[in-house]
């Protein structure tokens, strides 16, 4: 599992190919295209200012002039130092695509995938332990044939997806995804000048069926699959996601989000122990929140010493009528001995995330001492 806990300058794209914030979105398309690539950094003034893919293109309403920069999402930033792990956890927590890799200087130096860590997990054959039942979604997304294209294009911005089974009755038999809808619609933009041409076209294709314009052969996987067959799949065909059927026909679907979501949450589960009490204080959407917090600590801990496992106890106590304040307690048994450390604040996620910052430093200054020992000897 330390696979996981290596550097994402090992997986990052270098060769980023980026896009002025003053060029046209049909530009940006047509990069996208030549260069079978999904995310453009877009650049000002030499600086990154956002993000641009092929949703955010379909959801903007998409006009071929309008500018990359009116429509760039801003984004976090990794560092090539970041482990695959944290990435992957990013990912997961804001939804993007990609994001993009800067150096100390803020200079753009490389771009992270979904599509990279899962070709970095089918290629260790971490994949391979999991079945597609395991992961899939059941809550499968589809649509017919005989929809409109509009529909599927309404359809793919408002669950943020990229494509869509295409299924007649039981019958799986096409996907639809952004880059079919951009691409007929766009090439229809471009050939026209006058404005009243390209809303009647654009209209005209909005509302042809679906199966003009979907993809086929599909590949899909069965329910007792190995994952590692839905890894081949994405990486070969370069698809975001991989449909799932059984006899009776298709039963959920697979996407790349769903393969780094599940690295995100089992990876360091498997590699440190790390033991939770007290957590029922916090508000449900705040547990996720410390978990990220508690992993990167630990994995940074990781890379300077052997930590066996963890520990974070939170507890409460009433004081001034109404009002609480927590006690956080958080441990690592090393292979230098064990570290705890506790901290207290009216707010349980802060007490956690001082304590964890007090940890990471008694470490670090434990390690700083013996080293300057060890140099006084010689």
């Amino acid at each position: 599992m330390e696979d996981f806990l290596k550097e994402i300058s090992n997986i990052m794209v270098r060769d980023v190919i980026t896009i002025n914030h003053d060029e046209p979105v049909s530009k940006a398309l047509s990069i996208m295209r030549d260069y079978d690539i999904s995310v453009l950094p877009v650049i000002q003034d030499n600086k990154l200012i956002g993000l641009i893919d092929r949703l955010r293109i379909l959801e903007s309403g998409f006009s071929p002039n309008t500018k990359t920069g009116s429509i760039a999402e801003s984004s976090p930033s990794l560092s090539p130092r970041d482990t695959i792990l944290d990435t992957a956890r990013t990912l997961v927590a804001h939804k993007f695509e990609a994001l993009p890799v800067l150096d100390d200087k803020k200079k753009l130096v490389g771009i992270v995938a979904r599509y990279d860590i899962v070709k970095y997990a089918y290629n260790i054959k971490w994949l391979d332990k999991f079945r597609v039942k395991d992961v899939m979604s059941t809550n499968l997304i589809t649509i017919s044939p005989h929809d409109s294209i509009g529909k599927a294009r309404k359809m793919l911005v408002s669950h943020a997806i990229r494509q869509l089974p295409v299924v007649d009755g039981n019958k799986l038999i096409g996907i639809v995804s952004i880059r079919d809808i951009l691409e007929r619609v766009y090439s229809v933009k471009l050939k026209r000048a006058r404005m009243g041409e390209v809303v009647g076209e654009t209209e005209s294709i909005f509302s042809r069926p679906v199966k003009s314009i979907m993809s086929r052969p599909v590949f899909y996987v069965n329910v007792e699959d190995r994952l590692s067959k839905v890894g081949e799949i994405m990486i070969e065909k370069e698809v975001f996601s991989t449909p799932v059927v059984d006899r009776k026909g298709p039963v959920g679907i697979v996407t790349r989000g769903d393969i780094v979501r599940l690295i995100a949450s089992r990876v360091l589960e498997v590699m440190l122990p790390i033991s939770f009490k007290g957590l029922e204080y916090l508000q449900p959407h705040l547990v996720g929140l410390v978990n990220v917090r508690a992993s990167k600590t630990f994995n940074r801990l990781i890379k300077m010493v052997d930590v066996f496992e963890g520990s974070i106890v939170l507890k409460k106590q009433r004081v001034e009528g109404t009002r609480n304040i927590y006690f956080a307690e958080v441990s690592a048994k090393t292979a230098r001995g064990v570290f705890s450390v506790s901290e207290e604040s009216w707010d349980a996620v802060q007490a956690i995330v001082n304590a964890l910052k007090l940890l990471e430093k008694q470490v670090e200054k434990s390690i700083t001492r013996k080293r300057e020992a060890k140099r006084r000897k010689r």
